[in-house]
């Protein structure tokens, strides 16, 4: 019997269902027969118990989830929940329970501290950069997270400002702009009551948004220590010769 293009076409529809049946049985079997058994109800009410004794406010639930769905990955006995504090909505977070240590590590400082940084310095940020915060040690005493001035250099290791750009040609004539924007924006740093010996834990990261793609895409074109931002000459080399 000869098969048709359209007797083709069905046959390729039903492989593909055939297919994401196929898929979304093995994924349900990994999850809930290879992977270690998760209580997510239990999980959550743990995490959100020890983030309101530990904050002293309540937090409202978003979503829980395993936290990977590698064989044999030590994620794969994680559970990471997505909170808020009720008082302030839009400080979204994760906070990660590993079901055998019962060890719960929360993110809640950091994007506290990274609103409050783009609040604090909202006359200098544009809508094009974000702010990114990296810790070591947890800075909540009594449930009160420190002012991010306070203890940058100590337990903030680092803030990185991230800005994209869109248009980006090089030649000589962008990277001397974008070193005199370096410049201007330390500027305005100073200017906001930044000491110069706190520069060292801030960077500025820079990509560029490439529309050429498919689907857009983001490469990186340089990153800097503001410390590091001196002179057009200097500056201009730093970045110049970033990669």
């Amino acid at each position: 019997m000869r098969i048709t293009l359209i007797n083709k076409f069905i046959l390729f529809i039903i492989l593909l269902v055939l297919m994401s049946a196929c898929s979304n049985m093995f994924d349900s079997f990994q999850e809930e027969i290879i992977l270690p058994n998760i209580n997510y109800d239990e999980a959550e009410e743990k995490i959100e118990r020890y983030l309101e004794e530990k904050y002293e406010r309540p937090f409202t639930a978003i979503k829980t989830e395993r936290a990977c769905t590698g064989l044999g990955a030590d994620c794969s006995k994680e559970v990471r929940s997505y909170f808020y504090p009720n008082d302030e909505e839009d400080i979204q977070f994760y906070a990660v329970y590993h079901t055998e240590t019962s060890e719960i590590t929360d993110y809640f400082p950091h994007s506290f501290w990274e609103k409050e940084i783009e609040e604090d310095l909202a006359k200098i940020l544009d809508e094009h950069t974000r702010v990114a915060v990296y810790t070591i040690l947890d800075p909540v005493e009594d449930g009160v997270i420190p002012y991010y001035r306070d203890v940058l250099g100590t337990h903030i290791t680092r803030v990185s400002f991230r800005k994209s750009l869109r248009g980006w040609e090089d030649n000589d004539q962008y990277w001397s702009k974008e070193a005199e924007w370096l410049i201007s924006f330390k500027e305005e740093l100073l200017h906001e009551g930044i000491p110069e010996a706190k520069m060292e834990y801030m960077e500025v990261f820079v990509t560029v948004e490439n529309d050429d793609d498919d689907e857009p895409s983001l490469t990186r074109l340089y990153k800097i220590t503001l410390n590091d931002v001196t002179d057009l000459e200097a500056t201009t080399k730093i970045i110049k010769e970033y990669q």
